[in-house]
């Protein structure tokens, strides 16, 4: 869930522009300092450098927000090409500093990928006190106007990014759930075994940096740990069908929080699990479309018909069959005049709908990217 705290004024939220760009110039400082750790593996790869560079063009109102996405994207795929996981944080921290444009909460992630990177370049006690070191001089660098901002739980934040950098770099289910302490991999392990049982016939596989179980060819839930909780992520349908039995726990769109306090719903987390594998086994409903994404082969997602149809038609009619084609911010301007308002009143997610559309027509050939600064796509396909 994002933190309110970091929404813009013009997102309804309390930051404002002032603030919003000493964020973004402060995840660039804590991205640049671990650069050399990938340009070493590296040298010839610019995408990382490009990405922190344009995050503080755009802290100086130099470039707008689709030329620091677009470089956000360059430096995210820069960590999908490293086979290196100090490289691939670093690209990441990169990454996140120029997505700050668009996100502001990009920029603890950035910092958070800064302190993986280092403590990912030692071994065992040498890389943890590496990162200590790195995470006090970046709280040195962080600009009196949003320290507070930043750093208002200064435990809680230090134990999110810790957090973050255990969990992130884990190639396995085991091995994620043996960076926690014992008493929380205890936890970890007997929600594992009920998600099994509940689904015998899913696979385990670690995504979008979580443990992950997957069925027929796509995701069925995701857990993780936590200082003081264990996440559950059964998809928005999955907390909406149980929303009144979830009551006592918080919860977000597609996610719930159950406290490491207190025993887990074990008959509720197992009946969530099998109505997410009745979803699963039931797919090609008219409400529900699983799309492609050209970053992700082979992956799908699956998503409101509605919506994804609604967005796709209103890309097709906006996008020139020529090249050059439209920016991403030309996209995000001229498709809500062709949206149902009934479906995206007053525009609201076209931001991120058409995004996902952009990736999935990408993936399926029926629109193309043209390779310029900024990036621009136009139709392959009548």
């Amino acid at each position: 869930m994002r933190d309110e705290r970091f929404k813009a004024v013009r997102r309804g939220g309390p930051l404002d522009m002032s603030k919003h760009r000493l964020l973004a110039a402060w995840a660039a400082d804590c991205a640049e300092h671990v650069l050399p750790l990938f340009n070493k593996k590296y040298p010839d790869d610019s995408r990382p450098q490009r990405a922190l560079e344009t995050a503080r063009a755009w802290a100086r109102d130099e470039v707008t927000v689709g030329e620091a996405r677009a470089a956000a994207l360059d430096a995210h795929a820069a960590a999908r090409d490293s086979a290196d996981d100090v490289a691939t944080a670093v690209a990441r921290a990169a990454g996140h500093s120029a997505a700050t444009a668009h996100m502001a909460d990009h920029a603890p992630r950035a910092a958070a990928y800064a302190i993986q990177a280092v403590q990912s370049s030692g071994n065992g006690r040498t890389g943890a006190v590496a990162a200590d070191r790195e995470r006090e001089w970046q709280r040195e660098r962080l600009p009196d106007e949003i320290r507070g901002l930043v750093l208002r739980d200064r435990d809680t934040t230090d134990r999110q990014v810790c957090t973050m950098a255990n969990r992130s770099t884990a190639g396995s289910i085991d091995e994620y759930v043996g960076r926690f302490p014992s008493d929380t991999q205890r936890v970890l392990e007997e929600l594992r075994a009920l998600i099994k049982a509940a689904a015998p016939g899913a696979t385990e596989t670690i995504s979008y940096a979580m443990p992950t179980f997957d069925l027929n060819g796509h995701h069925l839930v995701h857990f993780a740990g936590y200082e003081r909780h264990i996440g559950l992520y059964p998809v928005p349908s999955g907390i909406e069908a149980f929303k009144e039995e979830l009551k006592p726990y918080k919860s977000g769109k597609g996610s719930v929080q159950f406290p490491l306090s207190q025993p887990l719903p074990t008959d509720l987390i197992r009946r969530i699990v099998e109505f997410r594998v009745a979803e699963n086994t039931g797919r090609g409903t008219p409400d529900r479309i699983a799309i492609e994404s050209i970053v992700h082969p082979g992956k799908t997602k699956d998503v409101d018909a509605g919506m994804y149809r609604a967005m796709r038609a209103a890309m097709l009619q906006v996008l020139p069959a020529d090249s050059p084609g439209l920016t991403r911010d030309e996209i995000l301007e001229a498709v809500p005049a062709h949206l149902p308002e009934d479906l995206y009143p007053d525009g609201a997610k076209a931001g991120w709908w058409s995004k996902a559309v952009q990736l999935d027509l990408e993936a399926k050939g029926v629109i193309a990217r043209e390779s310029c600064r900024p990036l621009r796509w136009h139709r392959s396909l009548t």
